[in-house]
């Protein structure tokens, strides 16, 4: 259970150290985070929320998002990619 009281579960390598997060928010959307060894977020998924049916974020070492795809709700699929500072270096459409 998170400190929220929503459904989490946290699996954690041998040295006792976070690498994979599963939970269901508040608005009932699952997500799955993978972690670095560090506890620092690297891949991120939201199967929905108010605004999509689904994204996926990749975060790159410095915390910047890198990749962003997200289908959002009565729209079409889009797709970000973000250079190593954060700025957005193409998207579609």
């Amino acid at each position: 259970m998170a400190p929220d009281g929503t459904p989490a579960l946290t699996l954690y390598n041998p040295n006792g150290q976070r690498r994979l997060g599963m939970s269901v928010l508040a608005n009932g959307a699952p997500t799955l985070r993978l972690l670095e060894a560090n506890g620092k977020h690297r891949f991120n998924a939201l199967l929905s929320s108010e605004r999509t049916a689904g994204s996926v974020l990749f975060d790159p070492h410095n915390g910047n998002l890198l990749l962003g795809l997200a289908v959002p709700l009565g729209g079409s699929p889009e797709m970000a990619l973000y250079d190593r500072n954060g700025k957005a270096i193409w998207l579609a459409p």
